[in-house]
Parts: C-alpha cells; structure tokens; sequence
C-alpha cells in the first residue's frame, strides 16, 4: 500500500474518544508510515484494541488493577509511540 494512502487511513484509526490517546497516536502515525510492513501492521493492530486499553497502556505509568499489564508484543510499540510524542512536544 503506497505509503501516503496508509497515513491517511491510519490517521483516520488514531481518531479516539479520548483527545489524549488521539495525540499520542496521531503523533506516531507518520513515524510509523516510513517503517516496515511488519511495524505498520502492529500499529494497525494496536489501533484495533479497545479505547480503554489503550488509555491504560499509553498513558498509565506503572501496573495496576486498573493498568493492565502491556502485551509483549506491543511493549516497544508503547514505548516508542510514549518517546515520540515527548520528544516532539516539549
């Protein structure tokens, strides 16, 4: 898929309920349009999750009853999208 044409549609995923989720993730989205398809299909997935697992793994510090544990597959994914974002809004 041409690389501008998977932005545009994945900008559209990064559209959340929550304005905190959608900056994190919108922020990553043209970051992750220039890795590979294997990268771009895990950010497809995480998009995937439900909103409130995905308030609790960006933005929720440690684990908790109310922090779920990260999947391992999506924990360098959480991480980069979190470094991402504080690196480009401080």
């Amino acid at each position: 898929m041409q690389a501008t044409i998977w932005l545009k549609q994945t900008l559209f995923l990064c559209k959340r309920g929550n304005l905190e989720c959608e900056l994190l993730l919108s922020a990553y989205a043209p970051r992750a349009a220039t890795e590979d398809e294997t990268a771009r299909s895990l950010f497809r997935q995480l998009l995937a999750e439900p909103e409130d697992r995905l308030f609790a793994w960006l933005l929720a510090s440690r684990h908790s009853e109310a922090n779920p544990v990260i999947p391992s597959h999506y924990r360098a994914l959480i991480s980069a999208i979190r470094n991402n974002y504080l690196i480009h809004n401080q």
